[in-house]
């Protein structure tokens, strides 16, 4: 930076805000490694004894790194004299901590916690002069030598234990990247690893090269944003990981395309960078990408670590130069501190650790305030490193969860991650888009059941697989809508019920409310009940359940469930039909009718007057039958 941003550090040294004043004491000798000295003296003038102890010390190891001298603003906070204290600093670690214990102010975890590093700083302070500067490094090998290092540890976690197969496996997928990375040609590393994190069946090699990638930065980021953005370099085999995935019971949803696993594989490697540049163009996408694009990358800015996205995030709140941008920004920022579950998160987590519940409201109530509140966030050099570090002092301060959970099976990580991107796509201005979604249904009959006596039949449509034999059925949402009704129609000959069809509610990306019947047996052996799925006129799909009436039933078995292909020419003809009659055959051999127009629930026209038996309904269709083949 060409010269030191003195009002902007003073402003951000004494902002309301502890963690704002926290960030910018710790980074100050950095930011302005010529006037640190004076700044720091100046807020330790400024402070007093009121500050909490955590805001001391951290004022003290940073007067340390400026060349300052702390030692008498730190012997008054521990109530003793600088001597004193000089010759603690000077002694073994061991004497330092008996030290500190000695002092009654400092016997509390929290400020003897927060005081303890003084000792490494001001050591490493005194012994600086003996050091040589390290020589610069030129970027493309430090990145690869980060990289390769980073490789290896995963290699020696997620290998180390594993079969000599697997290991075999890995050095051949590998290779092409090691020797790249060995030569430090990191840009040239990326296309091997990318391909890898992106086609790799095998969920361990994946991880391998989704831990390693992030050491690249932006020279790998931005080929997996591109993968993000609907235009993946490589695109994976969906059967190929489908079989992988099924040896441990979970498969991938069926609508699952090869461009929307890349997408999703490529957002769980960008969620593990913590470069800056990667964070503002991810942040950016979310902002200006359209529709399900901009979900995706929504979804992965709240899946980062808090102190990668969201500074970036606050500071386009408040500066970018188009207000619909600075909205979306913000409005993204508060759904993301008030852990909005559509974005697929748990809890916020900064590094490794899950940080407790419910702390990141200063955040939004800075974008609340605007940027004539604090000026000094609108030096993009200044409130980004600041923000960044104040949230990354937060776990040891307010305390943490614990370290980032397991996450579930990548096929059960790739259905949420439809659901959500869809779910998010929601909260953007301008109508949903028409879409069809593949439903399956789950029918739920016992497998057997006694005669002349009453079971129960639900039916739903769920998203993701059932299990089940039936295949899926696509439901249309009109644009604009965010859920549909379906009509569902049973005729079960080998029982009668009180209702035969009734109205499910299906939202977008949520189960279907449950359709539930009540049927009485009045007939023994195999029965078969007919389920047909319907929207206006038109049959969306249809299938049936098989089920055993005898004695002796037993009620720990399933009934089997299997699809009906559509009738052809007949389902096109019906879908642009005005209305639909329907006839059935009632118990008594009557007819009763009932008419279905689009838009309105099926509605009763009557009963014949007359009832048929069975020998006569024979009867009648034979006589009929040419007539009707004419």
């Amino acid at each position: 930076m060409a010269t030191e941003p003195r009002r902007a550090l003073s402003g951000a040294l004494h902002d309301p805000v502890r963690w704002i004043r926290l960030g910018a004491t710790q980074l100050t000798p950095w930011l302005a490694p010529t006037g640190a000295a004076e700044i720091l003296a100046a807020k330790a003038g400024a402070d007093g004894a009121s500050v909490p102890p955590e805001e001391t010390s951290a004022l003290a190891i940073a007067m340390t790194h400026a060349g300052g001298d702390p030692l008498p603003m730190v012997a008054d906070f521990l109530h003793d004299t600088v001597a004193n204290l000089e010759h603690a600093l000077s002694g073994d670690y061991g004497q330092w901590e008996d030290y500190l214990l000695q002092r009654p102010g400092a016997k509390s975890a929290k400020v003897f916690n927060s005081i303890m590093p003084l000792y490494a700083n001001w050591g490493s302070h005194a012994n600086a002069r003996l050091r040589e500067a390290p020589a610069p490094q030129d970027p493309d090998s430090s990145r690869a030598s980060a990289a390769l290092y980073a490789m290896r540890h995963w290699e020696f976690l997620m290998l180390d234990s594993g079969s000599n197969s697997m290991k075999a496996l890995a050095g051949e997928a590998f290779a092409p990247a090691v020797r790249l990375l060995e030569a430090g040609m990191a840009m040239e590393a990326v296309a091997p690893l990318v391909t890898t994190a992106l086609t790799m069946p095998s969920d361990t090699i994946r991880v391998i090269a989704r831990m390693t990638l992030p050491a690249l930065g932006s020279y790998a980021s931005a080929t997996l944003l591109s993968a993000l953005g609907g235009k993946p370099a490589v695109v994976p085999d969906v059967r190929a990981f489908n079989s992988q995935a099924s040896k441990s019971g979970v498969v991938y949803p069926d609508d699952m395309t090869a461009e929307t696993l890349a997408a999703f594989l490529a957002g769980e490697a960008l969620e593990r960078f913590t470069d800056t540049p990667t964070a503002f163009a991810i942040v950016n996408s979310a902002i200006t990408w359209a529709d399900d694009l901009k979900a995706r990358a929504a979804r992965v800015t709240a899946r980062m670590a808090a102190e990668t996205a969201l500074p970036p995030l606050v500071w386009s709140a408040l500066n970018l130069p188009v207000a619909t941008e600075r909205q979306a920004a913000a409005a993204l920022l508060d759904r993301i501190v008030t852990s909005d579950r559509t974005l697929g998160m748990r809890l916020h987590h900064v590094g490794t650790k899950e940080l407790v519940p419910n702390q990141l409201g200063w955040l939004t109530d800075m974008v609340t305030d605007g940027l004539q509140s604090r000026p000094w966030m609108a030096d993009l050099s200044v409130s980004v490193p600041i923000l960044r570090v104040a949230l990354e002092v937060m776990p040891d301060i307010v305390g943490e969860a614990g370290f980032m959970y397991s996450e579930p099976p990548t096929a059960t990580m790739a259905s949420n991650f439809q659901r959500s991107v869809s779910g998010i796509r929601n909260w953007f201005d301008g109508p949903l888009a028409a879409v069809k979604q593949a439903r399956h249904p789950e029918v739920t009959l016992p497998g057997e059941c006694p005669p002349d006596s009453d079971v129960t039949l639900s039916v739903q449509l769920l998203l993701g697989a059932t299990g089940t034999t039936a295949s899926p059925i696509d439901v249309p949402f009109p644009e604009g809508k965010e859920q549909v009704d379906i009509s569902v129609m049973i005729h079960a000959p080998g029982f009668s019920t009180s209702a035969d069809h009734k109205t499910i509610r299906v939202p977008r990306d949520k189960p279907s409310d449950i359709a539930t019947f009540t049927l009485h047996s009045r007939a023994t052996g195999a029965q078969t009940v007919d389920i047909k799925f319907m929207m206006g006129t038109a049959i969306l799909g249809q299938c049936c359940a098989v089920t055993e009436v005898k004695g002796e039933a037993r009620h720990d078995l399933k009934a089997d469930v299997t699809e009906i292909d559509p009738v052809g020419d007949f389902t096109q003809l019906q879908s642009s039909a005005q209305a639909v009659l329907r006839v059935k055959t009632l118990a008594d051999g009557g007819l009763e009718w009932s008419i279905q127009k689009p838009g309105v629930p099926l509605k009763p026209l009557g009963r014949s007057t007359i009832s048929a038996t069975a020998a006569q309904a024979e009867a009648l269709g034979a006589t009929q039958r040419p007539h009707i083949k004419q």
